[in-house]
Parts: structure tokens; C-alpha cells; sequence
């Protein structure tokens, strides 16, 4: 085996240097430099939790996360949580799925954008075996999931200087290093804020992204379906009907032909677990 050895470095974020193996950056690097499974693309995302600005320095920053496009065109998104290994509940409607322990470590979305599954560390198995319906919003923009965050503490710190530790055969290490060189070409990283007026309006509350795929340079969706964790059971007040929000639109490209918008919003109710992912509801 050879040991490789990657930093990534910014001038923003906490001074000093992350090597956790469960970083987002490590784990979505390992998805290939360790497991072997080539990509075509990625992309990071991170998280301010005021209005970012360049001059600032030892910025609060958190990641969002990594995006992935694989050989096989999946979207594989890394989540930037501190905590991945969970007791996990699952829900359709408000009938229970699954409970139990479970390590997410990356969620994918398939080829045809039509449905989406959770997966534990290392690809092991899927989250109950269930796979997600998304939301066909037209012009080739598909809803993929929502994220629900109760506070920004449950996001992974941003270091200045992140190390990626990894273990590779050495009969395969060139191909792995090549297909990594050529992933990072053009790739692109997306500061996510809420909006403005977020906390004017709604001084508590938890955040919500959404995530919308479409063709390069689609047009934004400024629509109502953002996988609002309409009805859900850890909400309180519950939230229901129709949602109006100020929100906030992000877009980063993963590809030639392949778009993310990335949409934010501060949701005025208490959220009873620190992350809840949302699929189609309607």
C-alpha cells in the first residue's frame, strides 16, 4: 500500500490544520483514493453563518458539503455533518421506516434523477433498503431533497488547512492520482448564507436547504417545492400549508452540463433533532 497525502488550504476559516478521516473532504476523496471508485467532478460547499465577506479573517465557516458526479453520472453529495453516526428514523408520512443505528456517510442520487438513497460509510448498505422519490419541477429541473439543520453546531468546522489521509494499492495508485487531477479541473466551491433578512424576520428557528439539479445555466426555480419538512413529527409548531419565506439562491456548476441551485431559508419553528432530510412532498 502507499500512503497519499492531499491538503486542500484557504485563507479563510479556523486556523490550523483538520485531518479527521471523517471530514467531508476526507471522506469524499476516499471514495476514491482509498475505495477506488473514479469520479468526474467535484465541488465543496460551505456554510457562513453570517454574510460572508473576503476581508474577514478566521471567518466562522462550517461545511455544507461535497458533491460528487461519478462515471456512472450518480450525484453523490457528502453531508458536512459532525455527526454522521446516528440513531436514525425514517418516515413516509407518518408511518415509521426504519429505526436504528446507521453511519450516514453520503447520499446519491440516481442516473435518471428520479429517486435517491442514504448510504453508510464505505458504500456497506442503504438506509433500510429505501430509495426517495424526487420532485420533475420541468425544463429538466428535478427537486432533489431537503436538509434541515437545528443550529449551524451540527455542521463540521472549516479549517484553514485540511489534510486528506489515504491508503492506495500501489498497482493502482497512478490511475487514482490521474482520475483525481483530472476531477479538480474546473472545479468550483460555493459559500452558502441565508438570506438578509432572515433573522429580522425569524430571530430562532432552524435552517433548510434545498437542493434543485437541472442542465448548465438553467433557469432558477423560484417556485414553492423545497422539500419543506411539511407535517413532519420533530417540528414544533408543526409546519403546514403554504410557505413564504425569504429565500436565498446559490448555483454552482458540477459539470459542462450540470447545474446545482442550492437554496436557503430560516424556518421560524424549533426543530427537535439536529438534522432531518425531507423527500417529495408534493
Amino acid at each position: 500500500m502507499v500512503i497519499l497525502e492531499l491538503t486542500w488550504e484557504m485563507d479563510i476559516g479556523r486556523p490550523g490544520e483538520d485531518k479527521a478521516i471523517t471530514n467531508p473532504l476526507s471522506r469524499s476523496l476516499n471514495y476514491l483514493l482509498e475505495h477506488g471508485f473514479p469520479f468526474k467532478r467535484f465541488t465543496l460547499g460551505f456554510w457562513a453563518s453570517t454574510p460572508f465577506r473576503e476581508e474577514i479573517q478566521n471567518y466562522n465557516l462550517f461545511w455544507f458539503g461535497v458533491f460528487l458526479l461519478s462515471q456512472g453520472n450518480r450525484i453523490i453529495y457528502f453531508p458536512g455533518l459532525i455527526r454522521p453516526k446516528e440513531h436514525v428514523q425514517a418516515y413516509m408520512g407518518n408511518q415509521l421506516k426504519w429505526d436504528e443505528e446507521f453511519d450516514v456517510d453520503h447520499i446519491s442520487l440516481e442516473k435518471d434523477r428520479r429517486t435517491w438513497h442514504i448510504t453508510s460509510q464505505n458504500s456497506r448498505s442503504h438506509l433500510g433498503n429505501l430509495n426517495f422519490p424526487t420532485i420533475d419541477i420541468g425544463e429538466g429541473r428535478t427537486v432533489w431533497f431537503g436538509m434541515s439543520i437545528s443550529t449551524y453546531s451540527v455542521l463540521w468546522p472549516v479549517s484553514q488547512k485540511t489534510t486528506v489521509v489515504a491508503k492506495s494499492p500501489k498497482s493502482d495508485v497512478h490511475r487514482r492520482e490521474k482520475v483525481f487531477m483530472e476531477a479538480r479541473e474546473g472545479s468550483q466551491y460555493q459559500i452558502l448564507e441565508p438570506h438578509p433578512e432572515s433573522d429580522k424576520i425569524s430571530p430562532t428557528g432552524f435552517f433548510h436547504v434545498s437542493i434543485i439539479v437541472g442542465p448548465r445555466n438553467f433557469k432558477t426555480y423560484e417556485g414553492e417545492k423545497h422539500n419543506f419538512p411539511l407535517g413532519s413529527l420533530f417540528i414544533t409548531p408543526p409546519l403546514e400549508g403554504e410557505i413564504q419565506l425569504p429565500v436565498r439562491h446559490h448555483r454552482v456548476s458540477l459539470s459542462s452540463d450540470l447545474d446545482l441551485q442550492i437554496t436557503t431559508a430560516k424556518v421560524p419553528r424549533s426543530l427537535k433533532l439536529p438534522v432531518v432530510f425531507t423527500a417529495n412532498v408534493g
